[in-house]
């Protein structure tokens, strides 16, 4: 064979090789930041689980507040330092999908808000299962660079749906503890650090795969 096919097969099958070196490489990365984003809809998901059952063990009369939308003072005083466990902002909405309170008191107003149907808490009312959503908070004024919408279903005893909490979670901390983690496995330079687009221009809907709700 002469010299020049030689050479010119072999560029053709080092070539081969780095474009497949370059698509495993990407698939392994989008497999790590697959992961990642399941790891931190867990975590956002226990986070506001357990906030759900602190809020309503801790507030009184939470049935009537839920029928009614009123507060009193004893609840408002609940309200006003519920901001515990990672959740940094909260909506609860009745076993309708109507908003029936949210943390900030001064803009909110059920009136307004029994006026619109959110379209993710009607679905954990067809579910009875939680719904998490991740965004990308770079873009929004004050908001955690990475942060989790929550819809959490609170149940009696006996299953039926009491209410639901939207709760808003900084998974700022646990998304970089995951990286950091999966770097240790995989130690590809930059892992994970090229976010998927759909992720840095809005919210992703990521399932947790598990059952459980709020009593």
């Amino acid at each position: 064979m002469p010299a020049g096919a030689t050479v010119f097969h072999l560029r053709k099958y080092i070539a081969a090789a780095l474009l497949s070196t370059a698509i495993l490489g990407g698939l392994v990365v989008f497999a790590v930041d697959l992961a990642i984003d399941h790891a931190v809809s867990a975590d956002a998901r226990a986070r506001a689980e357990d906030w759900a059952k602190y809020f309503v063990a801790t507030i009184p009369e939470f049935d009537e507040l839920v029928s009614s939308g009123q507060l009193t003072e004893r609840q408002r005083a609940v309200v006003s330092t519920a901001m515990v466990g990672n959740v940094f902002r909260f909506k609860l909405y009745d076993a309708k999908g109507n908003a029936v309170l949210q943390s900030d008191l001064e803009t909110f107003s059920n009136q307004e808000q029994h006026d619109h149907i959110d379209d993710e808490a009607m679905e954990v009312i067809a579910s009875k299962q939680p719904l998490v959503f991740l965004n990308a908070g770079t873009r929004e004024r004050n908001m955690p660079s990475r942060y989790a919408e929550a819809y959490v279903p609170v149940l009696d005893s006996a299953g039926n749906l009491r209410a639901i909490a939207e709760t808003y979670v900084d998974e700022t901390r646990a998304e970089a503890f995951f990286h950091r983690s999966l770097a240790r496995l995989w130690p590809i330079r930059r892992l994970g650090r090229a976010r998927k687009p759909s992720l840095v221009e809005g919210r992703v809907r990521v399932s947790t795969f598990c059952v459980g709700s709020v009593m």
